[in-house]
């Protein structure tokens, strides 16, 4: 998906010693050496933009994790970036150091910090992606060479065909569209579950990975092209229409399932109760059984004798701190139940 979003790194002089927290942009224009500008206009879009990525951003040396590919030598952490605040002058990292970065950076063997960060061809930062430390500051604002500003949709978008049924000629506004069409129906929802599975399968993600999770792989992912075919990439604004639609989608099932596993549990409880497998004053105990799991409950009902005439029983229900009733530790004695065990499990389900 092209965003349009490109990434240069600026140095900052570090303090002595090893600091909790680090000064990684300032706020404004930022003016590079080369007569280049950036800008940072809204701070907390930044900060939440770096920190939505889900991962602790890497401080490496010398920029290696962009240069690895080129050169093929690893690229070792110097610290962990854990999280990110504005401040009146600028935004800062607090930082986790390595053993080795630390001890580096109070040896002053490195002096300065130089931020990587996404932005805008307008030069609006985006993001900041990881910082190295460096002696270098003459790459102070300058292009990385690795540079790589696109990301990959065309398998997502062929998954998507695949799976709304369209044919592999129809463009992205069109899968775009039918997408929107799925979202305002509830009838679609195992469409929908469909291109979830296929967008997990195409991006190489696990069976369970969420919206937030497909949107996040995209983000991420390097184009292989030099030069990509505008037609392969859809729009950044289309792209989180669809995933926040797929979101909401995605919630939208999983309540169902949540209110259709209570309904079952229920259904369960009362056939046990009338069938006189469970006393009236144990409902909610068995709810919570049921509701947790299903066949283990249905195998309970399966093997546990009557302990009540069926469609009888009491009709109190019991508080938390009451003894068990008769019933109930007649159950207990024919299901080879410990009582204190049962009570405690009764009253934590009462208490609820």
């Amino acid at each position: 998906m092209k965003f349009g979003h490109l990434k240069a790194t600026c140095s900052i002089l570090l303090p002595d010693g090893a600091p909790d927290w680090v000064h990684l942009l300032p706020l404004g224009v930022i003016k590079g050496r080369d007569g280049r500008e950036w800008k940072v206009t809204d701070p907390q879009a930044v900060v939440a933009a770096s920190a939505a990525r889900g991962l602790d951003a890497v401080i490496d040396y010398e920029h290696q994790t962009d240069l690895a590919e080129k050169n093929g030598q690893p690229a070792p952490a110097a610290g962990w970036i854990k999280e990110f605040q504005v401040r009146a002058d600028g935004i800062w990292g607090r930082v986790d150091w390595t053993a080795q970065g630390a001890e580096r950076i109070r040896a002053k063997e490195y002096r300065y910090l130089s931020p990587t960060f996404e932005h805008t061809k307008s030069g609006e930062v985006v993001a900041i992606l990881r910082a190295a430390l460096t002696n270098a500051p003459a790459l102070f604002l300058t292009a990385l060479a690795t540079e790589q500003d696109d990301y990959p949709m065309e398998e997502l978008l062929k998954a998507l065909r695949a799976a709304l049924g369209l044919p592999e000629t129809a463009t992205q506004e069109t899968a775009l569209a039918k997408v929107g069409d799925l979202a305002k129906s509830a009838a679609t929802a195992a469409s929908a579950e469909t291109a979830l599975a296929a967008a997990r399968q195409a991006l190489g993600l696990a069976d369970d990975a969420d919206a937030k999770a497909i949107e996040t792989a995209i983000a991420t992912a390097k184009a292989a092209k030099a030069d990509p075919d505008p037609n392969a990439f859809v729009p950044r604004a289309e792209f989180e229409r669809v995933s926040t639609q797929l979101a909401g989608l995605e919630k939208s099932l999983t309540a169902d399932k949540a209110t259709a596993a209570a309904e079952k549990a229920a259904a369960a409880v009362e056939k046990a109760m009338c069938d006189g497998k469970i006393a009236p004053a144990s409902k909610d105990w068995a709810i919570g059984y049921a509701t947790k799991d299903p066949d283990g409950f249905a195998a309970y009902c399966k093997a546990a004798p009557a302990v009540i005439a069926p469609g009888g029983g009491l009709e109190r229900k019991p508080k938390a701190g009451d003894p068990l009733s008769e019933e109930e530790k007649a159950m207990c004695r024919q299901l080879g139940l410990d009582e204190a065990a049962f009570l405690k499990s009764r009253d934590e389900e009462v208490a609820r």
